[in-house]
């Protein structure tokens, strides 16, 4: 490689940096009612939490999961290519659902609507596109919008990905320290949970 190209690859890993940096700073301005209903309903679940999604959304969802589990919360993430309106007899009455969607008209997530309105679970959708038909339906909004270049949402929504993670471990952190000004019994339990995520097995 030439000079000229070393610092062409440099300007694009900076540039990608500094994107998603501005991302989490405009993601910031917009933690709003809707986060604190969204930590509410998770934190008052007597069920499951179930996430769906598909491509990064589902990749980046199993990450979620993961966080959401080690603090106690029972989650699962489910394919919503290979889930149909029949086979949601996983889903129980005290479940909440949680949509992953970076453009906000996923149809593998709206054909399963009208299968979980019928049976009456709350959703919350993380997306994209909060104005979208993925959103619409949903009882809460988490806005994951960012402004991307063309040439960098077609191939991969990087910094897309980036607000999403941050808004799974933003709500697993909060999640953790609600319950830890709650009764002894649950801080004692969750001091084990924040031991669990720090440790160096992660």
């Amino acid at each position: 490689m030439n000079l000229d190209h070393n610092l062409l690859v440099s300007d694009v890993m900076r540039n990608s940096v500094a994107g998603q940096i501005e991302a989490l700073k405009s993601l910031e301005t917009r933690i709003n009612g809707s986060f604190t209903a969204a930590l509410e309903l998770l934190a008052e679940c007597r069920g499951r939490t179930i996430l769906f999604g598909m491509k990064q959304s589902g990749l980046v969802g199993q990450k979620i999961a993961a966080t959401l589990n080690a603090t106690g919360l029972s989650t699962h993430i489910l394919n919503a290519a290979e889930t149909w309106e029949d086979n949601l007899s996983m889903i129980g009455p005290g479940d909440v659902i949680i949509m992953l969607s970076y453009s906000g008209r996923t149809g593998e997530l709206l054909r399963l609507y009208p299968a979980i309105r019928q049976m009456g679970n709350k959703v919350i959708a993380i997306t994209g596109d909060p104005a979208g038909p993925v959103a619409e339906q949903a009882d809460i909004v988490l806005d994951a919008s960012v402004v991307e270049s063309r040439e960098d949402r077609e191939p991969a929504p990087t910094t897309y990905t980036t607000v999403l993670l941050a808004i799974g471990d933003l709500l697993a952190e909060t999640l953790i320290r609600r319950r830890l000004f709650s009764s002894p019994e649950a801080q004692q339990s969750d001091q084990n949970v924040v031991g669990l995520l720090t440790s160096d097995s992660i």
